[in-house]
C-alpha cells in the first residue's frame, strides 16, 4: 500500500452521522444521555485539544443535562440547581 488516506473531519465523506451514532453508543455505554446531534457535529474537525477542551466538555454536558430536564418535564433552573450546575454557562 503507497497511500492511506484519513477522512476524519467530514471534508470527503458526509461522516458527521456515524460520528454521532458513535458518540450515542458511548454515552450509552457509560450510562449517561445521549448528546444531540448539533453538539456532536459541533466538534467534528477540531483538533482534540480543542476538542476536548473544557468549555466544549461543559457546552456538551450541559446539553445534555437539558435534554433529560426536557424529558423529565422539569424546570431547567430548578433541575440545575439540584444537579449543582449553572444554568446561565454556555
Amino acid at each position: 500500500m503507497k497511500l492511506a488516506l484519513f477522512d476524519c473531519d467530514g471534508t470527503l465523506v458526509d461522516s458527521a452521522g456515524l460520528i454521532h451514532e458513535t458518540m450515542r453508543r458511548t454515552f450509552e455505554t457509560f450510562g449517561k444521555p445521549e448528546p444531540r446531534f448539533e453538539d456532536t457535529k459541533a466538534i467534528i474537525g477540531l483538533t482534540l485539544d480543542i476538542a476536548e477542551s473544557p468549555e466544549h466538555l461543559q457546552a456538551l454536558r450541559l446539553s445534555v443535562h437539558r435534554e433529560v430536564a426536557d424529558a423529565l418535564g422539569v424546570d431547567w433552573e430548578s433541575y440545575c440547581e439540584a444537579n449543582d450546575l449553572d444554568p446561565t454557562a454556555p
